[in-house]
């Protein structure tokens, strides 16, 4: 596959390790250079770099494309304003191996990848070592979200090949910025599945 970079953030080529300009892009696909990358399975869909459920999950559905037009990648942090004082707590049960961990937390997010939201959360992230990193903050100020970029000794982090999660109150999860709906969700990488066009 070869992309070309049409998105607000771009946070899908990105993580892939592609340039988010449309004449990079087309010089990377002319160069015909090509590298496996992981992609990840949840339920029977797949994605490519984010699952997320929670306090901050529904911006990528709920921002107009109209207002992503005139105010481009700051149309979705005006949305996401109002969203840090309305509390929220996902209660769900993590699974894998042989360990159950429950947990609450506002915001949960699975990356395979470096950058959410245009952000580098997760410096040190691969898409090519098979694992996938599973990130959440305590319950808390402005719903976690402090946590991901002042705090980032406070998030659990999880680095792992498989799992299952169950979230008990039902939230939907938002998968590369689609919805897909219900509270239980099986992951897995799938090492090197795909090969793209890239540096």
């Amino acid at each position: 596959l070869a992309f070309i970079p049409s998105g607000t953030l771009n946070d899908a080529v990105r993580n892939l390790g592609n340039p988010s300009s449309f004449k990079k892009a087309l010089n990377v696909i002319k160069e015909h250079k090509t590298k496996e990358v992981d992609i990840v399975k949840i339920n029977d869909n797949y994605f490519s770099y984010c699952a997320t459920t929670g306090a901050f999950s529904d911006i990528p559905v709920l921002t107009k494309n109209k207002t992503k037009k005139i105010f481009g990648h700051l149309a979705y942090y005006f949305k996401a304003i109002p969203l840090l004082f309305k509390k929220e707590v996902v209660e769900g049960v993590l699974k894998f191996d042989d360990n159950v961990i429950h947990f609450k937390t506002p915001f949960l997010l699975i990356l395979n990848g470096k950058k959410m939201g245009g952000f580098k959360i997760n410096k040190k992230a691969s898409i090519t070592d098979g694992k996938i990193d599973l990130i959440y903050g305590k319950v808390g100020l402005f719903n976690s979200l402090p946590q991901y970029f002042i705090r980032k000794k406070s998030l659990s982090r999880y680095e792992l090949s498989s799992f299952s999660i169950e979230v008990s109150n039902d939230y939907n999860w938002n998968v590369d910025g689609e919805r897909l709906t219900g509270g239980k969700i099986n992951i897995k990488v799938l090492h090197s599945y795909l090969k793209i066009v890239s540096f």
